[in-house]
Parts: C-alpha cells; sequence; structure tokens
C-alpha cells in the first residue's frame, strides 16, 4: 500500500537518518504522521530499506518540553525530483509504540498547524 494511513502535517525541519548504507545524514522534511515520513535527501532508498529517524519531538503538555525520539523507518518509494536535493522519499515507521504514535496523531493534525520538530543534536 502506497497511502498513508494517518492524517499528514507539514513538517518544515531538517530530520537526521542514520542506516548502515548512508552512515548518518541530515535530510529535509516535508510532511509527518503517525505512520510515517516524508523528506527529501541528497542520498536514495531502495524500496523495502530500513534506518532510522532521529528528532526532537514536543511532549503533549507545552511545560514538559521536547525529547530526541528514534524512530526505525521503512522506505516505501524514493522519486528523483530533478532539483538541487535529488530524492523525494516516503517512508512508513515500525513498530511505534501506542504512546508515540498518538503525540505524532497530535502533531499532524489540521488544528496544530506546521509541525514543529527540531533538528536532534549530537
Amino acid at each position: 500500500m502506497n497511502q498513508r494511513l494517518e492524517v499528514r502535517g507539514e513538517l518544515t525541519a531538517r530530520v537526521r537518518l542514520s542506516s548502515p548504507e548512508h552512515g548518518e545524514i541530515t535530510a529535509y522534511g516535508l510532511d509527518l504522521s503517525a505512520s510515517g515520513i516524508g523528506f527529501l535527501s541528497e542520498r536514495g532508498y531502495s524500496a523495502g530499506q530500513h534506518f532510522q529517524v532521529l528528532l526532537r519531538v514536543p511532549r503533549l503538555a507545552p511545560e514538559a518540553g521536547e525529547e530526541e525520539v528514534e524512530l526505525v523507518a521503512r522506505t516505501i518509494r524514493c522519486d528523483p525530483t530533478g532539483d538541487l536535493i535529488p530524492f523525494r522519499v516516503a517512508a512508513c515507521f515500525i513498530d511505534l509504540d501506542e504512546a508515540l504514535k498518538e503525540r505524532l496523531r497530535h502533531l499532524a493534525t489540521p488544528y496544530s498547524g506546521s509541525v514543529a520538530l527540531h533538528l536532534a543534536e549530537e
């Protein structure tokens, strides 16, 4: 299936990706949902390839701040863009716990606006 199962929110942040094939790289977010992520990358990903997505996610209670999370994702598709950043990638998350899924769902809902995630600091 090549269609998101959850509501998407605009993702206007950089994200760190890590895989044995590419090492660690920075990608540019396009959208995020509780089931997956879309991003632009300077490296191509093969369909079915697994990788880690590292990002900072706000906690549901604003006063609680943010936390860095590491999500495992699997490439659904990778298309050439013909632009400066050559690949547009769609990936689904694997084995998310329900609490994190609910936080991502909350961030992606239309009333919450753009998703405010930050590059996870090393």
